[in-house]
């Protein structure tokens, strides 16, 4: 099942894990993440930023009120801090 996504600000992203493992493992052994999106035309970008791993507080709040519904419910928030942004063409 694919993850809900939301832009917080132009240097947060939410990301709803739903049904991933080993994600919450993995972001504490290492929170370096890259992101990479594309278009149609396969021109995108790369994110590169820290992850952290929420299961209560305020974005595990914001989370469960943005993508709880009858096909996925949440079992964590992950926020993305951006530290750097690279076309991709």
């Amino acid at each position: 099942m694919a993850s809900d996504i939301k832009v917080l600000d132009d240097n947060t992203i939410l990301i709803s894990c739903n049904e991933m493992i080993h994600t919450p493992d993995n972001i504490l052994r290492n929170p370096n993440v890259v992101l990479t999106s594309f278009n149609d035309k396969w021109a995108g970008l790369r994110l590169s930023g820290k992850a952290k791993y929420y299961t209560s507080g305020k974005y595990f709040k914001i989370c469960n009120q943005l993508f709880n519904n009858e096909t996925a419910t949440p079992k964590g928030a992950i926020i993305v801090k951006i530290s750097k942004i690279e076309s991709i063409a």
